[in-house]
């Protein structure tokens, strides 16, 4: 246990002293950036090595450091006349900050006393929701069928993610910190493409940033969305996989099937009688669609029960 401690608490400290080495290298004229940048990447992504490969939920835990830190890196290179405004402290405060990923995106503010106020009721419905998703993540459902387990599962989850992390991000503010709300009611989402305009905006800023926009943005729409989706793809394919210790490909096939689906549906806006038809066909297909990214899940902690054949 102890020796576990140690490499939970060593493989994130990597990962942040390299990133933390890059900044003499912000500015866009110092020589030798681009080598320091890839090197310091290499070095963060194989941090959650440090983690014994039987402990999987911690070597998970690492690689969403390390992939945080990873974006933080890639946009702070690419932007350098951003970046090197930024002082040391500055720098250290905007490394770990999962709530703004692109620089020169700052999130707008809110009124502190409403966010305090937002937080009195967000908190306590996150933990209800965490406790939900608890305790159906422990009931015993292995007398029942697969498709009731996942679909009572995956939406009490969704919701716990969903509340969780915006009072993590109204926290952020309170305490004088810059922070996007990730979560703009997906769940409500009319179709795919929706879907994911509402889902981890931070990480859509990103996306958007340097893969949907490098791709053709808006007058090629339907590949960069493609583009966008592969690359969300892989981004995934590497969490888990570092975690997991192999690549199994869930990831890649989840991202390409919404990826499609979030392209045919880019310029549709249900409304009227057919809004409640959309927004349940677009519950139903994600939780479908689901199964093959909580497989990945599953290979690191049980997430469903086994059954007996």
């Amino acid at each position: 246990m102890l020796e576990l401690l140690r490499c939970l608490i060593l493989a994130p400290a990597v990962a942040v002293g390299f990133a933390v080495a890059f900044f003499p290298f912000r500015r866009s004229g110092s020589p030798g950036r681009t080598s320091a940048w890839f090197a310091l990447s290499v070095g963060v992504a194989c941090s959650p090595c440090l983690i014994a490969s039987s402990a999987k939920p911690a070597r998970l835990a690492a690689s969403l450091v390390a992939i945080t830190l990873l974006v933080k890196l890639y946009d702070l290179y690419r932007a350098a006349e951003f970046a090197q405004r930024l002082g040391f402290r500055e720098y250290l405060a905007h490394l770990p900050n999962g709530f703004w990923l692109v620089l020169r995106r700052e999130p707008a503010g809110a009124p502190r006393a409403l966010d305090m106020k937002r937080l009195t009721w967000a908190v306590p419905a996150a933990t209800a929701s965490m406790f939900l998703a608890a305790a159906l993540w422990y009931w015993d459902w292995s007398s029942l069928p697969f498709a009731l387990e996942h679909t009572a599962k995956v939406p009490a989850v969704l919701l716990a993610v969903v509340l969780t992390v915006n009072a993590a991000a109204l926290a952020c503010r309170v305490l004088g910190g810059r922070a996007l709300d990730p979560m703009a009611n997906p769940l409500a989402a009319r179709t795919p493409a929706e879907f994911w305009r509402r889902w981890n905006r931070p990480a859509q800023q990103f996306f958007n940033e340097y893969a949907f926009a490098p791709a053709g943005g808006p007058r090629r729409a339907l590949v960069a969305t493609l583009a966008t989706f592969g690359a969300s793809g892989l981004v995934h394919e590497y969490v888990f996989g570092a975690a997991i210790g192999e690549v199994q490909g869930y990831q890649i096939m989840f991202f390409g099937i919404q990826g499609c689906a979030a392209a045919m549906t880019l310029r549709i806006r249900p409304s009227g009688r057919a809004l409640p038809v959309w927004v349940a066909g677009t519950a139903l297909f994600n939780l479908v669609t689901s199964v093959l990214f909580f497989r990945s899940i599953d290979a690191i902690v049980p997430f469903y029960c086994l059954r007996v054949r």
